[in-house]
C-alpha cells in the first residue's frame, strides 16, 4: 500500500526575500513615509531664524508657529484654532501697495496709533456710517475747507459752548431763505424722505 500524497502547499516569500519579475525589488509603501505626529518641532535654518511648531493642548486649543530672529526676539507668530488663524508679526515698518484696490471686510476693524494717526486722499474722502458717530478730541478740532455746508435731516442744530460763541462773517443771515430745501448732495435730496 502507497503512503497517503500530501501536496506540498507554497508559502509566501518573506518581505525580505520577495522579488519581482526580471530581479526588480518592490517599491516600498508610501506609509513606510509617513512619520507619527509629534506635538512640537523646532528647527534652525542656515539664514539663523528659529522655527517652533507647537500643537495645541486640550480640546479648543491653538496651534503656534513662532518665528524668531537671529538675536531671539519673536518676529512673526500664527496661531490657528477653531475660530481661524491669527496673524501676528513685529516689524519696524510695514508697507502695503496694490497697483489698484485694498479691501478689508470684517465684523469689527480697529487702528490704534501710539502717536500719530494720518490719513491721506488724493482724491475724494466719502463716510457712510450706519449708526451713531461720537468723536472725542482731547486737544483742539479744526476744520478748514473751500466751503462747509451742514445740515440736521432728522433733528435740530444745537451748538453749547462753556465760554463764549463768535460768528464772524461779512453777511450773517437768520432765516435768510424764506423757502429752504435740503443740499443738492444729501440722501434727502436725492433719494427723499427714506429711512
Amino acid at each position: 500500500m502507497l503512503p497517503a500524497f500530501e501536496p506540498e502547499v507554497p508559502r509566501p516569500p518573506s518581505p525580505e526575500g520577495r522579488s519581482l519579475p526580471g530581479g526588480l525589488s518592490p517599491s516600498p509603501s508610501p506609509l513606510d513615509a509617513v512619520a507619527a505626529p509629534v506635538a512640537r518641532a523646532d528647527f534652525v535654518l542656515t539664514s539663523g531664524r528659529r522655527y517652533e511648531l507647537d500643537a495645541a493642548r486640550g480640546e479648543g486649543g491653538y496651534d503656534r508657529l513662532t518665528v524668531r530672529g537671529r538675536g531671539g526676539e519673536v518676529v512673526l507668530e500664527i496661531t490657528v484654532g477653531e475660530r481661524g488663524p491669527v496673524l501676528r508679526f513685529a516689524s519696524c515698518e510695514l508697507e502695503v501697495e496694490a497697483a489698484r484696490a485694498v479691501r478689508v471686510h470684517a465684523p469689527e476693524i480697529e487702528l490704534r496709533a501710539a502717536e500719530t494717526l494720518r490719513l491721506e486722499s488724493g482724491g475724494d474722502l466719502e463716510e457712510r456710517v450706519a449708526g451713531g458717530r461720537h468723536a472725542r478730541v482731547a486737544g483742539d478740532d479744526r476744520l478748514e475747507a473751500g466751503a462747509i455746508q451742514t445740515q440736521a435731516s432728522r433733528g435740530a442744530v444745537e451748538v453749547r459752548a462753556r465760554d463764549r460763541i463768535a460768528l464772524d462773517g461779512e453777511h450773517i443771515g437768520l432765516n435768510d431763505d424764506p423757502c429752504p430745501q435740503p443740499f443738492g448732495w444729501t440722501d434727502l435730496h436725492l433719494h427723499g424722505d427714506e429711512p
